[in-house]
């Protein structure tokens, strides 16, 4: 695996950038063909932007890419312990951004929901994306 910069006129400066490996399904998976590119340095620089800047792609496109791929240290990400809604195992769900998390144990991509009733504020999940 080949690290290498990047300018990102997003946050206008350096970041990290690497390729996926191609997985080897032998045309029978739903997986793509060819490397993606994974921004290393994904992170609150990002939030508030509709696209990557680097991808032009959806920014949730590369939160998901960054979390399945492993790349990043779990304990970069802010988890929070719940039932998944795609394996319904209770696990700590990687949070990506407000309204999605990441299940490591299935690469499921989790629509959260926060629910403000008063003073206190509660999570639920409102399905799988």
């Amino acid at each position: 695996m080949s690290i290498r910069p990047m300018h990102c006129p997003a946050c206008d400066g350096q970041v990290r950038i690497t390729e996926t490996p191609v997985p080897l399904h032998g045309g029978q998976s739903t997986l793509p063909d060819s490397p993606q590119m994974v921004c290393l340095d994904f992170g609150d620089q990002c939030a508030g932007r509709d696209t990557c800047a680097l991808a032009g792609l959806p920014r949730m496109v590369m939160a998901v890419r960054l979390a399945r791929s492993g790349l990043r240290p779990h304990e970069k990400w802010q988890t929070v312990r719940m039932p998944c809604s795609g394996c319904g195992q209770i696990t700590e769900l990687e949070v990506l951004d407000d309204e999605y998390a990441f299940c490591p144990a299935c690469g499921t991509t989790n629509r959260r929901v926060l629910i403000q009733v008063e003073d206190e504020t509660y999570m639920t999940l409102a399905g799988t994306e």
